[in-house]
């Protein structure tokens, strides 16, 4: 079963989603020529926020995911001290 705060968390992660895609496709239609073709370099543009707005969600879900696997859900912090002679 997965636990509510993993629900909350994708149900949030949906919602960023269709919000950047919302935003994404009011900017398609106000750019749109009057013939309904857009600008090549709108085209690219938006294509690679799509790709973004992707790869941000799978990145996101795949943390979720991991939480939602892991016996404790816990972030380890380390830090190295290196002294300024060894650099």
């Amino acid at each position: 079963a997965i636990s509510k705060p993993i629900k909350e968390g994708l149900a949030r992660l949906n919602t960023w989603r269709d919000k950047r895609r919302d935003r994404l496709g009011q900017r398609e239609m106000a750019g749109l020529t009057d013939d309904g073709t857009l600008r090549k370099d709108l085209r690219r543009r938006l294509d690679d926020e799509q790709q973004e707005i992707n790869k941000l969600q799978q990145d996101r879900r795949d943390w979720i995911e991991g939480m939602r696997t892991a016996k404790e859900p816990y972030l380890r912090l380390a830090a190295v001290l290196i002294p300024q002679e060894a650099r």
